[in-house]
């Protein structure tokens, strides 16, 4: 308990590290259902905004094996690509834009000297947003990046959102989301970018909405 606790305290987590973590200290609740579900609205109620976490909180309430199905989160966390395919995607040369930081924008920025991150909109090629959460069609940022986005797009600038292992949630996930997070965060939507770079690769945006990487847990609406 304490363990959860530190954890729902914590913030500026990569959110990989926040999975294992938690995944670790949710499924010491795997036989009591109850407790399960306080423990994941407890972390919910700390990170509101994070996709991947909610991902994880609904396999483990909708798993007949809890505690099987956190360490295979696990598993499926540390093998995520999504850095890989933005280190790989990302044309030489470019000038990148980027409103905030995150591990994925950090690795591809050391592993790629080649790329220039300019300061202002308007200079660059491609814009990266390491987006919170997503939805069939939008997806959830820190606030004020849908402006910068929206100035991207009026200057032909590229709109790139990077959505890693376990971002994309059904869309009564995602509106509880949004919704725990209104006082911080903003819904942008799919068709403001481009491009998704996730587990999958990079996939180019059409109006077909974006498959969720969790079941529905009623639960955590």
């Amino acid at each position: 308990m304490e363990r959860l606790r530190y954890l729902a305290r914590s913030s500026h987590v990569p959110q990989q590290l926040l999975v294992e973590e938690a995944a670790g200290s949710l499924a010491s609740f795997a036989d009591e259902h109850h407790s399960l579900v306080m423990a994941c609205r407890q972390m919910l109620a700390h990170h509101p905004s994070s996709g991947p976490l909610t991902s994880l909180a609904c396999r483990l309430l909708t798993s007949p094996d809890p505690r099987q199905e956190a360490w295979e989160v696990v598993d499926e966390v540390r093998s995520d690509c999504t850095t890989e395919h933005l280190v790989n995607s990302l044309p030489s040369p470019t000038n990148v834009f980027i409103d905030g930081w995150s591990e994925h924008i950090e690795t591809a920025a050391y592993e790629r000297p080649d790329l220039a991150l300019v300061h202002e909109v308007e200079e660059a090629d491609i814009m990266l947003v390491d987006t919170c959460a997503g939805g069939p069609h939008w997806f959830l940022a820190e606030r004020g990046i849908g402006e910068q986005v929206h100035q991207a797009r009026d200057a032909g600038v590229q709109r790139w959102a990077i959505a890693a292992f376990g971002s994309i949630l059904p869309k009564p996930l995602f509106d509880a989301a949004a919704s725990r997070s209104a006082s911080t965060h903003e819904v942008l939507e799919l068709s403001d970018f481009d491009r998704v770079i996730c587990p999958d690769g990079m996939l180019k945006v059409t109006p077909r909405p974006l498959p969720s990487e969790c079941p529905l847990a009623a639960e955590l609406t």
